[in-house]
């Protein structure tokens, strides 16, 4: 794929040399003919529409060298054109036979590119076979319908058919739609430098365009980017709800789909990410006064769904400045600091002019309707001490809280509560308090800053200590946020059962640090770059995305239509099930410790129904034919489901991982069942009992242990973990830790070095390529990080952008 992202790369260079102003139309033009789709240029006359056609046309090149077939056919159409101008003369021999058949050789229905200027002056008779031409890429021939071999229809008009409903249908057809226009004044001195000489065309072939399209169909769109293009097509039509001149057409979107799939493929990805999402934006407008809205509301939403990386220095992409595509702003009015909205509060509430909270008597009337819940900016310009407060109250926020980088500190929890006799013995708020025999358990309450946080709001730059963010997070983003629990205790019987975050709805969190978990539940959600010393997720995640985060102990305990992509865990990465989900890109470093599986032993395991989950929620096969507990270091059991790229091993090389549990192991998954495991590394990884105890510790497979209907392949296992090796089974490849090296996992594995995985000379082995939080210690740490935007990147990344 690379190699074809490069050839794409010199034809956008070749088709632009003695053009100018022209590079977005020409990307444009390239990736309709990728596409298989149709283009549609308005602009006036003399703007080199037809010059483009036909260059695009000559970097086509004929599957079949022996047929003298036309590639290329274009025509002006007028109001008096006629059929056999466009698709062919009839047969005369045919009429003999009383056949009505064209002589279609050399005209638009046996060409693979096409352009037909003044688009909209097509009558009648010639509309109708154009629009099965354009949608099914068929051709009525009398009696007979045929194939059209057309890759890609360029037209052009100087004007667009509004007032005449009855080119809708043909207007729909055409996907992308550009305006093209004189060059700007800026740009009229190049035009004394053009050169003539066109030079040796670079061409792509058609088994070419047809293998990047069976890549395409592989192409994953995430969770993620399905509800982006979601919500960009549900504000389309809220906002243009009054205009009947916006419509977008089921067919639109299945097209649309398609052409995310060709953006990703010919940039050499695997899966559409944000940037493929702004092509949307000349391709859901119809009448040119709505472009500009169309624009932004596209780029509101994946601004909203964007966030902050860090890159090394030279690795920025935003030098580029060609590659930035600015997004209009919306110049807010300044109102001067002495404005007043709510009495006894300073500031407007704008992001310009924000209402500061400098102490807990402000902070706390959050709670009030007409304060915290209008959608106001807040900024905090102080640290606040309220561990005077005896009683929390109930904050529910509507609006944007910044913190400042201050910090609000709350009382260590007091009021502790024994039971015994298992089961649940109390639950306050958040917190559950559980028991098994005759053991005592103690739980502190942790009261939350809010209750609940909607309606699109923001919340960023808080610093809590003895205090959770909030319970209830739905439709908003949180930023750079840190909690730290003074009160956890390190003994077991000691429990501390809190969150930052407990429920996170359609919503994302970026770059925020906990002692606890993260969540208890996150659905339809991103968590990107976050790090915990407990767990990210305590339990589930559903249709949602966590990448870049870091958990002291696992990611999640369960995932179900899941994607986790470049996450680091000190235990088991996933506790118990992963089901319809993706797992890339990952890393396991196991520590030695003697409660690290504490949470996954059935006697010390949370009943699903302590958290209202009944037990059928996640249906699991029960392949514990043992006494023992069966322990897969990625994840214990996997279903439909893939995992690449994974890469597991001792935090400790020397003296392995201690275990304090009976157990049977296995190095990726204890039970596989109609999944893929590919790429994966069980390295050194030696788990073994504490001398004196009577345990068990052994290892049931080197990658997995129960399997049906699973797919391995390229799973190396170095040659200490002892097992006949099977290169396409549960056992991998057997490799000589000596040949595990970087050229191994980058060129045989292809394994991602450059911008996922670097290589550790200290350890002898890949680790993942972010710092966050201090759980990570980049080999490279000395050159410091450089943040830049997610969608700013990608973009600078994408070249069809």
């Amino acid at each position: 794929m690379t190699d074809l992202k490069n050839k794409i790369i010199r034809l956008q260079e070749h088709l632009n040399h003695g053009l100018v102003g022209r590079k977005n139309e020409v990307k444009a033009a390239l990736l309709t003919l990728l596409a298989g789709e149709n283009l549609l240029l308005v602009g006036p006359p003399g703007t080199a529409k037809s010059l483009l056609a036909r260059r695009v046309a000559g970097c086509l090149q004929s599957t079949d060298k022996h047929d003298a077939s036309p590639v290329y056919f274009e025509y002006l159409l007028t109001k008096f054109s006629t059929p056999e101008e466009v698709f062919g003369p009839l047969s005369i021999s045919e009429l003999k036979k009383d056949n009505f058949k064209r002589n279609t050789t050399g005209y638009l229905p046996t060409v693979q590119i096409a352009f037909l200027d003044e688009i909209f002056k097509a009558s009648s008779s010639i509309l109708n076979a154009l629009l099965t031409i354009l949608n099914e890429r068929q051709y009525h021939n009398g009696a007979t319908l045929s194939a059209v071999p057309l890759q890609a229809l360029i037209a052009a008009s100087n004007e667009l058919p509004t007032g005449q409903e009855e080119l809708n249908a043909l207007y729909d057809r055409f996907l992308i739609r550009k305006f093209v226009d004189y060059v700007r004044p800026d740009d009229i001195a190049s035009l004394f430098e053009l050169n003539s000489d066109y030079g040796n065309v670079e061409s792509i072939s058609m088994d070419e365009i047809k293998e990047l399209t069976k890549r395409s169909d592989d192409v994953i769109v995430a969770s993620q980017i399905v509800r982006v293009v979601q919500d960009i097509w549900l504000k389309h039509r809220e906002i243009f709800s009054e205009d009947r001149r916006e419509s977008l057409s089921d067919r639109r979107l299945v097209k649309l789909i398609k052409l995310l799939r060709i953006s990703a493929a010919s940039n050499g990805r695997y899966e559409v990410d944000l940037s493929d999402v702004v092509l949307l934006k000349d391709s859901l407008w119809n009448h040119p006064e709505n472009k500009e809205a169309v624009f932004d509301l596209i780029f509101e939403v994946l601004q909203k769904n964007s966030c902050t990386v860090e890159v090394m220095p030279n690795d920025i992409s935003t030098k580029d400045s060609q590659k930035k595509i600015e997004k209009p702003q919306n110049i807010e009015r300044d109102i001067t600091a002495e404005s007043r909205l709510i009495k006894g509060y300073k500031g407007s509430g704008t992001k310009n002019n924000p209402i500061l909270i400098s102490n807990y008597e402000e902070l706390l009337d959050l709670e009030r309707k007409d304060v915290g819940q209008q959608g106001y900016y807040f900024k905090q310009t102080t640290d606040i001490d309220c561990t005077e407060i005896n009683t929390w109250p109930n904050i529910n926020f509507i609006g944007t809280y910044d913190g400042g980088g201050h910090t609000i500190k709350y009382k260590k929890g007091k009021n502790k509560i024994t039971t015994v006799d298992g089961g649940i013995a109390s639950l306050i708020g958040s917190q559950m308090l559980y028991g098994y025999g005759t053991s005592k358990y103690e739980a502190s309450k942790i009261e939350y800053l809010f209750e609940s946080v909607q309606g699109n709001s923001n919340l960023l730059n808080i610093n809590l200590e003895d205090l959770c963010l909030c319970q209830d997070l739905y439709d908003s983003t949180v930023s750079d946020c840190v909690s730290v629990l003074n009160n956890i205790s390190d003994d077991k019987h000691n429990m501390q059962i809190s969150y930052l975050i407990k429920d996170i709805k359609k919503s994302k969190v970026t770059n925020c640090q906990t002692s606890s978990a993260l969540a208890y539940k996150v659905s339809d959600s991103i968590i990107n770059q976050c790090t915990s010393t407990s767990s990210i997720l305590a339990h589930t995640v559903t249709d949602s995305t966590i990448q870049l985060s870091v958990a002291e102990l696992s990611i999640a305990l369960y995932l179900k239509k899941a994607i986790l992509k470049q996450c680091q865990s000190f235990s088991v990465l996933v506790g118990k099930s992963a089901i319809e989900s993706h797992i890339e890109n990952c890393l396991v470093l196991l520590k030695t410790t003697e409660d690290i599986f504490l949470r996954y032993s059935s006697q010390y395991d949370l009943p699903d129904q302590l958290f209202g989950i009944e037990s059928n929620e996640i249906q699991h096969r029960n392949y514990n034919t043992d006494e023992y507990l069966n322990v897969g270091l990625v994840v214990s059991h996997l279903e439909s489901s893939n995992i690449l790229n994974t890469f597991v091993t001792a935090h400790d090389l020397k003296r392995g991982v201690v275990m304090n549990y009976s157990m049977m192991w296995s190095g990726i998954a204890s039970g596989c069942f109609d999944s893929k495991v590919e790429g994966c590394v069980l390295g050194s990884c030696r788990l073994k009992k504490p001398s004196n105890y009577g345990i068990y510790v052994g290892r049931k497979s080197r990658i997995a242990g129960y399997t049906e209907k699973s797919t391995f392949k390229s799973n190396i296992s170095v040659s200490t973990q002892t097992g006949a090796r099977s290169s396409t089974g549960e056992n991998g490849e057997t490799m000589d830790k000596l040949r595990l090296t970087q050229n191994y996992f980058e060129n045989t594995l292809h394994w991602d070095f450059e911008s996922v995985w670097y290589w550790d000379n200290d350890r002898n082995s890949p680790v993942l390529q972010m710092q966050t939080g201090n759980l990570i210690i980049d080999a490279r740490s000395t050159e410091k990080l450089l943040t830049e935007d997610l969608l700013t990147r990608q973009i600078s990344q994408n070249i069809w952008l």
